[in-house]
């Protein structure tokens, strides 16, 4: 019975992000191993493949793959490419690819870089505490600066590189002859022209100061003068304003929360580097860089 083309597509596919995501393959395992995993799904030489083995590949796989190999008929077409790169593996260790000075150090690489990813994971993520709920709150109560949001302007604008381009463009408008958002679409050289030139709400602290202050000057509605920046010239008109105010515990929760773990972590990971670096006696001479 002929494969499905699609069958084919998929287990190529597979196979290739099974080469990309496994820098080694398979070790043989012993009999004893091999039976608690379960079933031997393929033998190759001293080598097995068994079905937690196999399984473990498949877990490893991006979503979109994962689900592309949950139909049997991929799966042993999967089987056959893990068998196919096993044979591969093999045989280039035979022919002493492994030995190669090039590949040698790509495997000492990835070695060090899987050790010490390994070793912060234990000595750093694992050891990081939940931040509860009750010790983000006492944060948010005893910094209550850092949660005051600035005033705010929602304002779309129209960037061009030349002040006469921009003084037509505002007679446009001023006739009502034309929208705002249509002209920014059209002429408008700042990546805001696909929304019309919306920048959503932004503080003082955000742009230029000459573009701050006509905008926040504007009232909703009104349409500025040419402004110039850095950048070129602007038509600026705003959509809404914000008053400044004290955000709410509930609003910046998440954040906080995340911001505190991160914190933990970070000190976490300095503590651990100084310690290891006082045990180890290191020493470093910056001044011989000079050389």
């Amino acid at each position: 019975m002929k494969t499905c083309p699609w069958r084919r597509f998929a287990a190529a596919v597979l196979m290739t992000a099974g080469i990309a995501l496994v820098c080694l393959c398979f070790t043989a395992p012993s009999p004893a191993t091999a039976a608690d995993d379960g079933a031997v799904l393929a033998t190759i030489g001293e080598t097995t493949i068994t079905r937690a083995e196999f399984d473990a590949e498949v877990a490893g796989l991006p979503e979109n793959y994962r689900l592309m190999a949950a139909e049997p008929a991929v799966q042993k077409e999967f089987l056959d490419s893990l068998v196919t790169r096993n044979v591969l593996f093999q045989t280039a260790r035979k022919k002493g690819v492994l030995e190669e000075p090039a590949i040698r150090r790509q495997i000492d690489e990835f070695t060090r870089k899987l050790a010490v990813s390994t070793l912060l994971e234990r000595e750093v993520e694992q050891q990081v505490a939940k931040i509860s709920g009750e010790e983000a709150r006492k944060y948010y109560t005893a910094h209550p600066d850092e949660f005051r949001q600035d005033s705010q302007v929602r304002a779309r604008h129209i960037l061009v590189a030349d002040r006469r381009e921009a003084e037509k463009l505002r007679a446009h408008l001023q006739d009502g002859k034309a929208d705002f958002a249509a002209l920014a679409r059209e002429h408008s050289t700042c990546p805001s022209a696909e929304r019309g030139g919306d920048l959503g709400f932004f503080s003082r602290d955000r742009m230029d100061k000459p573009f701050t202050d006509v905008a926040f000057a504007l009232k909703p509605g009104e349409l500025s003068n040419v402004v110039e920046t850095r950048f070129g010239f602007h038509l600026i008109r705003v959509e809404e304003t914000r008053a400044a105010r004290q955000q709410e515990f509930d609003e910046v929760e998440e954040m906080l929360t995340e911001r505190l773990r991160m914190e933990r972590k970070n000190r976490l990971f300095t503590e651990l580097v100084d310690r290891l670096k006082k045990e180890l006696v290191v020493e470093t001479h910056p001044e011989r860089l000079d050389r």
